[in-house]
């Protein structure tokens, strides 16, 4: 398996995070250029080139071994696509197994036994980490998608107003580093956490704040989002 680099993580994590306003806007993913930095996303929408970066947004505390575990969902996703093994699967891991042992000294060995249930070569009373994994009946294409059974991700936590804010104020700092050729530079925040089924939703429209982005969207971890922010506009 070929080593899953930072790049190739950050631009699955852009996907992911553009996908609901994608939805939203009526754009086709073929439309979408992903390839880029400063800023991370190019479109045509409305007859404008427009840009679009992106940041993750985190609670100011969190525990980052509690952090790694989520981490781990999307590195057995992109192993399983590496396998071109597809579909949309729900995993629980066995009780204690990160108190014990470290996530890197385990995960090939999950990633063993997830790819052996899957195809069936070993049964869930022959392994050691995985200790249920079901997958959905639904057509998810060449894609796939590695959620937990039950609502583990919730130790993270969920950022409030006040995060969202500082993620503002931080990419306000590089704005005129963005390519120049572009006629609007839109920001895009993800809140990857699912911390009680956390939705996007909740959060406010923004009608007061310093910032040169012409449009700020929120996405969350369920594929929900919204904008948050247009310049001249107000509710």
């Amino acid at each position: 398996m070929n080593k899953y680099t930072h790049e190739e993580k950050q631009k699955a994590l852009e996907i992911r995070a553009f996908e609901p306003i994608m939805q939203q806007l009526g754009i086709n993913a073929d439309k979408v250029d992903f390839s880029q930095e400063r800023p991370d996303i190019r479109i045509n929408y409305n007859g404008k080139k427009i840009g679009i970066e992106v940041i993750e947004c985190y609670p100011k505390s969190f525990n980052k071994d509690r952090f790694s575990i989520e981490n781990l969902y999307y590195e057995i996703e992109y192993f399983l696509m590496q396998k071109r093994i597809f579909g949309y699967y729900q995993i629980r891991f066995a009780d204690g197994i990160f108190k014990v042992n470290k996530i890197k000294t385990i995960k090939n060995n999950i990633f063993t036994e997830v790819e052996g249930l899957i195809n069936g070569t070993i049964t869930i009373e022959h392994c050691k980490y995985i200790a249920e994994i079901n997958k959905s009946q639904y057509y998810f294409g060449k894609n796939t998608v590695i959620r937990p059974l039950e609502n583990m991700m919730n130790m993270i936590g969920v950022p409030s107003l006040s995060d969202i804010e500082e993620c503002i104020n931080k990419k306000n700092k590089l704005y005129d580093t963005y390519d120049k050729t572009l006629e609007e530079i839109w920001l895009l925040i993800y809140i990857p956490t699912n911390m009680n089924y956390y939705s996007s939703n909740g959060i406010p429209f923004i009608s007061k704040i310093e910032t040169k982005f012409r449009r700020i969207y929120v996405s969350d971890y369920y594929y929900r989002g919204r904008l948050i922010y247009e310049q001249n506009k107000k509710l």
